[in-house]
C-alpha cells in the first residue's frame, strides 16, 4: 500500500507538467498566427486600392512570401525618423533577388570621392549630368538606396552599415548629400556638387 500513496503524487504532476507544456505549445502555435493577421491585414489594405496606385514599396510587399514580407516591414521601421520614408528599394531588391543581401555599401570616403567626379562632370557637361552621375555612382556600389521619400524635395539615404547608425542623404534637387551619426540625430557635414 505504501508504494500506491508515493506513485500517486508523481501523477499528479505528470498531469500539471503535461498541461504545461500543451499551453506553452499553444502560445507558441498563436503568436505567429497573430503576427501573421496583421501583415495579411497589410496586405488586404494594399489589395483595395487600384494597382496604378501602389508605391514601389507596396508592389514588391505584395509580389512577396510572407517572411519576405516580414523584412520589409521590418526594413521600413529601420528608417531614419528624421527622415519619413516611403519606401526601401534596397530591400526590396534584396528580397526580388536583383542584388544580395551582402552587396557592398557606401563610405564617406567613397561619397566624397564620387562628388569629386560629378564636380567634374558638371563642369563638362552641367549639373543635372552631374546629379545623375552621382546617383549613378551610388547605386552602382550599393546596388539602390536604403530609403528613399520627401514631398516635394526628395531625399535618398544611403546607409553605411545594416543598423544605419551613419548614412548620407542625398538630395537630388539641391545636388547635396548630408552626412548624418547616431542614427540621424546628429549632421556630420555636407558636400555639394556645386562649389
Amino acid at each position: 500500500m505504501k508504494s500506491l500513496k508515493k506513485k500517486r503524487p508523481i501523477r499528479k504532476w505528470c498531469g500539471v507538467i503535461v498541461a504545461a507544456v500543451g499551453i506553452v505549445v499553444l502560445c507558441a502555435l498563436v503568436y505567429p498566427q497573430t503576427r501573421v493577421a496583421a501583415e495579411d491585414d497589410l496586405y488586404d489594405t494594399i489589395r483595395q486600392k487600384p494597382e496604378n496606385e501602389w508605391t514601389e514599396y507596396e508592389k514588391a510587399y505584395i509580389q512577396s512570401s510572407t517572411g519576405k514580407r516580414r523584412m520589409l516591414a521590418e526594413a521600413l521601421e529601420k528608417a531614419p525618423k528624421r527622415f519619413p520614408a516611403t519606401s526601401c528599394p534596397r530591400a526590396q531588391m534584396i528580397v526580388g533577388g536583383q542584388i544580395s543581401a551582402d552587396q557592398p555599401r557606401l563610405s564617406r570616403e567613397m561619397v566624397l570621392n564620387i562628388f569629386s567626379q560629378a564636380r567634374v562632370v558638371r563642369d563638362d557637361k552641367g549639373f543635372e549630368e552631374a546629379v545623375r552621375f552621382a546617383r549613378k555612382a551610388m547605386n552602382e556600389i550599393a546596388g539602390a538606396p536604403d530609403y528613399v521619400g520627401g514631398s516635394g524635395i526628395g531625399f535618398e539615404i544611403y546607409g553605411f552599415d545594416d543598423e544605419m547608425r551613419e548614412f548620407v542623404c542625398l538630395r537630388s534637387l539641391w545636388g547635396s548629400a548630408g552626412f548624418y551619426e547616431d542614427g540621424g540625430d546628429t549632421p556630420a557635414g555636407s558636400v555639394d556638387i556645386e562649389p
